[in-house]
């Protein structure tokens, strides 16, 4: 127990001990990186738990961080928009974790069954354990995990890559919804993928499955791109796969 320098930063202390470390705002700017807006006045450690429980908005920009578990409150939200976090051990999510840059590891059980909202729009969000939101946006970056991801109420893709190895797999939860949009590429590496609640493709962008990905659907899929291309075109050729694919499972 005692103070240790972030890791590459000549001036940022971090406690090295092992309590619950409240996020405060006290020196306002909902800044992670700034010492004053932590219960004690000093950056979280590997050993401690992080606990965002009072409202606030958090960005995390800056730093390379390691923490023992995270806590997101109802009517919170931490947004790692850069740099790098990493949670060893159970991260509980009942308000809004969003991945705009840099790069996040949960290598602990993600527990947001009820209210969790994982939102990534750009770098990474690696999930070590097995993973349970209510909702799930994907509107670029990639998220990848070892093991089931259950999202139970709403995901929406418009951009993005799922990357799952070994046993990962996403799965859509009987009545959830499942909407893929938009005009870009969407990729699912490896896994499976499992739908059982209502699917809509909307838009023109491909659904590309790579590495051995498998699609499972044995709920609706209703696909509606393309629906305005000429007959002959790559597009429709793709769109009948598709159709003859999902059929089948």
């Amino acid at each position: 127990m005692g103070y240790n320098l972030a890791a590459g930063e000549a001036a940022r202390l971090i406690y090295a001990g092992g309590n619950t470390i409240t996020f405060t705002n006290t020196s306002g700017g909902l800044d992670w990186a700034i010492p004053g807006n932590w219960s004690g006045g000093i950056l979280p450690g590997s050993l401690d738990s992080v606990l965002l429980n009072t409202g606030f908005a958090v960005t995390h920009s800056i730093g390379t961080d390691a923490i023992a578990a995270l806590t997101i409150n109802a009517g919170n939200s931490l947004n790692v928009s850069g740099g790098s976090l990493t949670v060893s051990d159970i991260t509980s999510l009942s308000g809004l974790l969003t991945v705009s840059g840099g790069s996040t590891a949960l290598n602990g059980a993600l527990n947001g069954s009820i209210s969790g909202q994982v939102n990534i729009s750009a770098g990474s969000l690696n999930l070590g354990s097995t993973a349970s939101v209510d909702s799930l946006s994907l509107n670029g970056g990639t998220l990848s995990g070892v093991n089931t991801v259950n999202v139970n109420h709403l995901m929406d893709w418009s951009e993005g890559t799922v990357s799952m190895s070994g046993a990962g797999a996403v799965n859509i939860a009987s009545g959830a919804q499942f909407n893929l949009m938009g005009t870009s590429t969407k990729t699912i590496n490896g896994g499976n993928f499992n739908n059982a609640g209502t699917a809509t493709w909307t838009g023109t962008g491909d659904l590309l499955l790579n590495s051995g990905a498998t699609f499972n659907n044995t709920g609706t899929f209703d696909i509606e791109s393309y629906h305005n291309r000429q007959p002959h075109s790559a597009q429709a050729d793709h769109l009948r796969w598709w159709r003859k694919y999902i059929a089948s499972q």
